[in-house]
Order: structure tokens, then sequence, then C-alpha cells
């Protein structure tokens, strides 16, 4: 029996961040429809109708382009956290 550890944290809605024991990943979309991007590049399209138990995946090979777009949607997703919670502290308290 192997060590299994996953972790889905909603970061923005419909995008998540997946953290497991292989590694990280980004996630985008809701039930029925989603795309990921692994740390490692690779990228996976998932399509299905909910409740049916009839999907349709599309999983890419790793490559350094995969690995370029997971770090570059990371750093927009931080920076945009980032201003947000700036922008936060700067309101007025009410």
């Amino acid at each position: 029996m192997g060590f299994r550890y996953r972790k889905r944290i909603q970061i923005l809605p419909f995008v998540y961040l997946n953290l497991s024991a292989r590694g990280v990943s980004l996630s985008f979309g809701r039930r029925g429809a989603h795309y990921t991007v692994s740390s490692s590049g690779k990228r996976t399209a998932s399509v299905g109708l909910p409740g049916t138990g009839m999907s349709y995946t599309r999983t890419s090979k790793a490559s350094s382009a995969g690995t370029w777009l997971f770090w570059i949607v990371a750093a927009l997703v931080a920076v945009g956290i980032a201003g947000w919670l700036w922008w936060q502290s700067r309101q007025p308290v009410a």
C-alpha cells in the first residue's frame, strides 16, 4: 500500500491550487469541465456530464512550455492576490 496525499485549495472562483505527494498543480474550471496544469508541465483537459459518470479526459505529456505556463499563471495569481490584499488594507474601516 502506497502513501497518498492530496489537498485542493480554492484561490479564486474556479481557480484551485492542488497539492499532492507528487507535486503542485493549478486547475481552472468547475464540475463538468476543467483544465489542469502541473508544475512539471503536464496539461489535462476534462469534460464530463455531471451525475452520469461519463467523461472525456485528454492529457498531454510534460513539456517545457507547460512548465512555463504553470509558473506564469502561478505568478499572475500570486500578484493578483497580493494586489487584492493591498487594496483591501487601504480601504477605510466602517
